[in-house]
């Protein structure tokens, strides 16, 4: 296990969460306008964004990570599924 390892899965999940909290905010202003058809939209939107972000992060557990770091990315990979 090396720190790079461990910062590349850090900024992995960092840089993705920006875009998954982008979706999930653009959802939440079509909700609270009551836009039903852009809920739709935004929504499956935010849903591709985690899923994404959960690929992403699941990619980087080939590195070489202490045991408790990558069950711990896991466990964020399965809840984001």
């Amino acid at each position: 296990m090396t720190a790079e390892a461990v910062a590349d899965g850090c900024e992995l999940l960092s840089s993705s969460s920006v875009d998954v909290v982008t979706a999930i905010n653009s959802y939440v202003d079509a909700s609270s306008r009551g836009d039903e058809a852009e809920v739709q939209t935004k929504a499956q939107a935010a849903v591709d964004s985690l899923n994404r972000a959960a690929d992403s992060v699941a990619g980087s557990l080939s590195t070489p990570l202490f045991p408790a770091v990558a069950d711990a990315f896991g466990a964020w990979v399965d809840a984001a599924r």
